[in-house]
């Protein structure tokens, strides 16, 4: 499909995202979650730009589901979000669905 395909590794846990394999029940999205492997495709994801404002984004989707990368409602006593991947249509709603990529 003329894609290119990257694993996202968190570095200080030397971990990979990984899309679960199971829906919720209620809202047919899948929990996102960190794994020490990354054999499959549901380590696999796919950048599609997007243009908000004046800023360039990315909505990030699984390559084995096609589900978006989103974060959850709910903020713990942190302000951390769960991740999810978002099984329905995004394209038009980059305010929510998409990122941001920077080099570090």
């Amino acid at each position: 499909n003329n894609r290119v395909y990257f694993k996202i590794h968190n570095t200080k846990y030397n971990q990979y995202l990984k899309l679960s394999s199971t829906t919720d029940c209620n809202t047919q999205d899948r929990i996102i979650f960190g794994t020490n492997t990354a054999d499959t495709t549901r380590e696999q994801w796919f950048l599609q730009p997007t243009k908000y404002e004046n800023d360039v984004l990315f909505f990030i989707y699984n390559r084995e589901y096609n589900d978006a990368l989103k974060l959850g409602r709910i903020v713990d006593a942190s302000g951390d979000r769960m991740a999810f991947g978002h099984d329905g249509e995004v394209a038009g709603l980059p305010d929510i669905f998409s990122w941001f990529v920077t080099p570090f």
